[in-house]
């Protein structure tokens, strides 16, 4: 029998089977005819503060990543965080093509009219309380098919580097965990298709794949987040990522590399990770307040 990481591989690889991108298509109509309208959407005021990630929930953007990082994060531990003004702008570049793209997409419904093209929702919340996932996703549209008939789609935008552009496009598929992330939020919804809107952050260049929900698919997430949370209720660290190693981007991206490859045997880190860690279950409860307070401030402001 082929294990989850074939079938998760085979599924990705047969992604181009599940029909064409449909929004290209009308992003390039209103791309060509926007200049031309008297009516333009207006872009609401714009919080520059970050959202906030509290402790306490697994993030469907981490989902089929590293579990050691997702302990990590659950608990609260102390990563590194650099104070570097080159890399604050590598973030908020990341941060404003999300805003761009929601515009964008506002846009379009205006200038295509709601007759062929709706935003449904922008920054949604979901969760999965039974595997401690709690998080937000970036789009949901509808759009009308040449036959008439609509359909709703979730977007997940992704900035890319033009190796990782590169990569997808040599592949003609999409980057296994932003699949399991995508199929979590369908989940979530209840809408069976997303696409993942690939952005080259060199060029400008979208590519997009469209995912259907599947259920091997959502076995590797639930089988993931099964395993993250087994390791927090035992308190427990997963073992390392096997791609982290010095010099991968793996290594490089993550705020905990120096808890790993510290001067810490396993059991003095596992005892570092979980000293101020009661249990999942508080954590989670501690973590929902912190989002809402944070959530009813801004909106008070």
């Amino acid at each position: 029998m082929p294990s989850d990481g074939a079938i998760l591989a085979r599924l990705i690889k047969n992604m181009k089977r599940q029909g064409s991108d449909p929004l290209r298509p009308l992003l390039d109509e209103y791309l060509l005819k926007r200049d031309r309208m008297p009516v333009r959407h207006v872009v609401e005021a714009i919080d520059m503060a970050p959202p906030v990630r509290p402790p306490g929930r697994i993030s469907p953007s981490g989902l089929g990543g590293c579990e050691r990082q997702a302990v990590f994060i659950f608990v609260g531990a102390k990563g590194r965080k650099r104070i570097d003004p080159d890399q604050q702008l590598v973030f908020d570049d990341g941060t404003w093509r999300h805003h761009k793209w929601e515009a964008t997409f506002q846009d379009m419904e205006r200038v295509l009219g709601r007759d062929r093209f709706r935003v449904l929702a922008v920054e949604q919340r979901v969760e999965f309380p039974d595997l401690y996932v709690a998080g937000s996703l970036d789009v949901t549209v509808a759009i009308r098919l040449p036959n008439g008939r609509w359909r709703k789609y979730v977007i997940d935008i992704k900035g890319i580097n033009d190796v990782g552009f590169g990569f997808v496009l040599r592949n003609d598929a999409p980057i296994a965990h932003h699949v399991q992330q995508l199929v979590a939020y369908e989940k979530a919804v209840g809408i069976p298709r997303g696409l993942l809107w690939y952005e080259n952050k060199n060029n400008q260049l979208t590519k997009a794949f469209v995912v259907r929900e599947h259920d091997a698919l959502w076995e590797s997430v639930e089988s993931w987040c099964t395993s993250v949370v087994s390791h927090l209720r035992r308190k427990r660290l997963p073992p390392m990522h096997p791609e982290c190693q010095r010099g991968t981007f793996t290594f490089e991206r993550c705020p905990f590399t120096a808890l790993c490859y510290g001067k810490r045997t396993t059991a003095q880190l596992t005892r570092y990770t979980f000293k101020n860690f009661a249990d999942i279950d508080t954590a989670w409860q501690a973590g929902n307040e912190h989002a809402k307070e944070s959530t009813d401030a801004r909106s008070v402001s």
